[in-house]
């Protein structure tokens, strides 16, 4: 057990571990926003918005990763505080055949069904073939990227966050480099874009491999019996990093199937830029909510509340400078994003994009909070607080809102609907907080 998380300064071990896990989210995140630039330039406006088509079935298997990562490494380290070492093993192991299963399970049905997949997610004529070339390619490395996302969890609570983050960038490295390679050298369009980003958590599985073959590492896999009574308590502290994470794409196929119906596959193609820069500083705020954890986690299940309250102070503090920052950049630069992205220079994209930029970014200031306080519910393995706070900002509150928006106000409702989801998720967060807060003081 590390005594540094439990007796050493709370705001010290969260800078290390924010730092090294922001800079690790951003480069994973840089998967899409790598293919997206490269599309655009490569292929052109119907590229991006057939990859815009598919970000949500990216988002659903990043997200199990996440689930089974993010709650798996929570109730490890929650039975470390307690003294448990060798069920915090026994829960690893449990934890990556889980996600084996999981991504064998999402490659078997995206290769039975990919058109009617596709056709579902709003693909039209224009479009079905270059996102079918990018889905099938995604959803055979489906076992890559969720194991990728479980061993960097425990890699982190192992405490080796640099090791995570190195992981993550060198991924995205790949990706970047061999995006480039595959699409313009070699010519090979929508497959080639996909084919980087599939190999890129390979990537970084091969340099967590040094560490976890280690003698250092302090997790060994073991083929054991399966324990499914760990599944309730892996459901409940990555609940919410997988409502988090699928909520984006949640939002994206609503968004999609809104913005064609109000003005077809130029509005999806800028919607794209926006969707994707988004899901940047989304990983930002994840990334916010997962250097939390080992802290809270470790010094919860070791009875230190008073840390406890700190840690989660700090990080909503964090949260809120980080969203204030990334609206006025955003903001600021925003005719420079979207020429990056817009290389055939039509004028309706970037018009659409540039009002769309400053009306859904608003969105990021309460957002960055939310992900925050329901990072904090996962850590103290909560899965009420953390379940409403993600079920409401992912499913029952943004679907209504898109469409009451959209109907209303038309394409200028579409955007805001984000930012009056998130306001309204903040006052439950914030409610759920002092509640959490009130009764342990009690």
């Amino acid at each position: 057990m590390n005594r540094s998380l439990l007796e050493g300064s709370v705001g010290a071990a969260f800078a290390r571990y924010c730092t090294t896990s922001m800079l690790g989210m951003i480069g994973i995140s840089a998967y899409i926003l790598a293919d997206t630039f490269f599309i655009a330039n490569g292929v052109g406006a119907m590229g991006i918005a057939a990859l815009n088509l598919v970000l949500p079935l990216y988002s659903i298997i990043f997200a199990t990763g996440l689930l089974i990562g993010v709650g798996g490494a929570a109730f490890s380290a929650n039975e470390r505080g307690r003294g448990n070492d060798k069920k915090a093993g026994s829960i690893y192991s449990f934890c990556i055949l889980l996600g084996l299963f999981c991504g064998l399970l999402y490659t078997a049905i995206g290769w039975l069904f990919p058109e009617q997949i596709l056709t579902w997610m709003g693909a039209s004529a224009e479009t079905i073939g270059l996102g079918q070339s990018y889905f099938e390619v995604i959803v055979t490395f489906s076992p890559a990227f969720i194991l990728n996302n479980i061993l960097q969890a425990f890699v982190r609570n192992d405490h080796q966050p640099h090791l995570a983050m190195a992981s993550m960038i060198s991924g995205s490295l790949f990706n970047i480099v061999m995006d480039y390679v595959f699409i313009f050298p070699l010519g090979m369009g929508m497959f080639g874009a996909a084919l980087a980003t599939a190999f890129s958590p390979v990537v970084g599985i091969c340099v967590m491999l040094f560490h976890l073959l280690s003698k250092r590492c302090s997790y060994r896999f073991r083929f054991e019996k399966p324990h499914f009574s760990y599944l309730k308590p892996i459901v409940s502290g990555g609940g919410g990093s997988f409502f988090t994470d699928i909520s984006s794409g949640v939002v994206i196929f609503v968004f999609n199937a809104v913005l064609l119906r109000l003005n077809g596959n130029t509005a999806v193609a800028a919607y794209a830029v926006i969707a994707n820069i988004s899901m940047v500083i989304n990983s930002s705020f994840s990334a916010i909510a997962q250097a939390l954890q080992p802290i809270v986690s470790l010094n919860f299940g070791a009875g230190k509340l008073e840390r406890v309250q700190k840690t989660v102070k700090i990080a909503v503090l964090t949260a809120l400078g980080c969203s204030i920052l990334f609206y006025a950049v955003s903001v600021l630069c925003s005719d420079q994003i979207i020429s990056a992205f817009n290389h055939e220079n039509n004028a309706e994209l970037a018009q659409i994009a540039k009002s769309g930029i400053w009306k859904f970014f608003l969105a990021f200031i309460p957002m960055g909070i939310n992900i925050t306080i329901s990072g904090f519910f996962q850590s103290v393995l909560d899965m009420k607080h953390s379940f409403r706070i993600s079920l409401l900002r992912g499913f029952l509150l943004i679907v209504p809102f898109i469409l009451l928006f959209a109907a209303l106000f038309g394409m200028n409702g579409v955007w805001f609907a984000v930012f009056a989801c998130e306001i309204c998720t903040l006052v439950v967060s914030f409610f759920s907080l002092k509640r959490w807060q009130g009764l342990i003081q009690t």
